[in-house]
């Protein structure tokens, strides 16, 4: 009997809704789309091809090509996605709006095309390959919708944070807030750290980081769900300034298309500044220059090399590694991390040799704290983030 089988039929469905949490807070509705699709299944080898398969969006008009090979053991996949060239509101108009609240009424002009190449043994996710090739054509952002102003993050403007268990927090941020550091204000020590521990290529890339998505992919794969992002500085700012902490492709699909929009608008210099002002260095601590008083008593522009990476290593998760602050003194493992960061920076240029010796013994000098601050609670969790490349 032969154990080769040819499929090939056409699904279409109108109006489908439905939910699912990863992918968005709320129910994704009113989707149309229609497949045309011949896959050939071979039970002897165990592969599965499906070939030349037309998929249709809304508008938009899609090839997929996909080989899965061994699938009833570790399936080695490889595939092709082209998205034929479309115009881009056709493309913005076939995503699901729950899937882009933020984005509600986004216009804009132009072509867009894709295409994603990707081959992938999930007996081993580190051989994960992909190539993506985006092709824009006179693409230009009309209007980013009703919700959103990015051209406000150009002045003044007043910025809400959600804190934890809901609480909401206003702060005034810009040139007209007392607590803003202006970027020449700010020590350029600070600016090689944090470009260091956070975004090695941020003034190389164009708001992404290819290998740090690789690398995120890999490890959402290995672990089977969100576990590490790939967010730029620029990104970060983004999250920080737009967005919610939910991990939902929603949540990242717009933080991708912002981030795009942010680099278009705004010179690495005013992210850079943006984002020295805007994130947060401690429980209630937003800010370089709220920062630099707090840990040392300084302004933000007379923090040495030693503080900035200690300022720098904190941002992961700057209300757990507060306690490194309410203890008196950095733990002997995070002052092993500190120098390590400052050995990576000697050998990338940032820093010189004779600023890192001058370092010894790679513990920051905190302020003298205050009776009251003594008793601030902190979390006892003492483990040092990894830099990224």
């Amino acid at each position: 009997a032969t154990q080769l089988a040819r499929i090939e039929g056409r699904l279409a469905l109108e109006d489908l809704g439905f939910y699912y949490g990863p992918l968005a807070s709320s129910p994704l509705s009113a989707i149309d789309f229609d497949i045309d699709f011949e896959a050939q299944l071979d039970l002897a080898n165990k592969s599965l091809v499906l070939s030349q398969s037309k998929l249709k969006v809304g508008k938009v008009r899609s090839l997929v090509q996909l080989e899965a090979k061994d699938y009833a053991v570790a399936p080695k996949l490889s595939g092709v996605f082209r998205l034929h060239r479309s115009r881009a509101q056709d493309v913005v108009d076939a995503i699901p709006s729950e899937l882009i609240p933020l984005l509600k009424g986004l216009e804009v002009k132009g072509t867009f095309a894709w295409q994603l190449d990707f081959a992938l043994d999930t007996s081993d996710m580190e051989s994960l390959t992909y190539e993506a090739y985006p092709e824009l054509n006179q693409f230009e952002v009309v209007n980013m919708g009703e919700r959103l102003n990015i051209d406000a993050v150009q002045g003044t403007f007043m910025h809400q944070i959600r804190e934890t268990k809901g609480k909401a927090v206003e702060m005034l941020i810009g040139p007209d807030s007392k607590s803003w550091a202006p970027i020449n204000t700010i020590s350029p020590f600070m600016v090689k750290a944090v470009t260091t521990t956070e975004d090695g290529s941020f003034f190389r890339h164009q708001g992404f980081s290819p290998f740090a998505i690789r690398q995120s992919i890999i490890t959402n794969l290995k672990k089977g769900g969100f576990v590490r992002g790939a967010s730029t500085i620029s990104q970060q700012l983004v999250k920080n300034l737009f967005l919610t902490r939910e991990k939902t492709i929603s949540r990242k699909l717009q933080e991708l298309f912002i981030t795009w929009q942010l680099e278009s608008n705004l010179s690495k210099s005013q992210i850079m500044e943006l984002y020295l002002n805007v994130i947060e260095f401690g429980p209630g601590i937003y800010g370089i220059r709220r920062a630099a008083r707090h840990y040392f008593g300084k302004s933000a522009g007379a923090i040495n090399a030693l503080e900035a990476v200690f300022l720098a290593s904190i941002i992961p998760n700057p209300k757990r590694y507060y306690y490194q602050f309410t203890r008196g003194e950095v733990s002997d493992r995070w002052r092993r991390h500190l120098r390590w960061i400052m050995r990576v920076m000697v050998d990338r240029g940032k820093i010189s040799e004779e600023e890192f010796l001058r370092a010894e013994p790679y513990s920051p000098i905190f302020r003298t704290r205050s009776p009251r601050a003594e008793q601030e609670e902190a979390p006892s969790i003492d483990a040092p983030p990894m830099a990224n490349p």
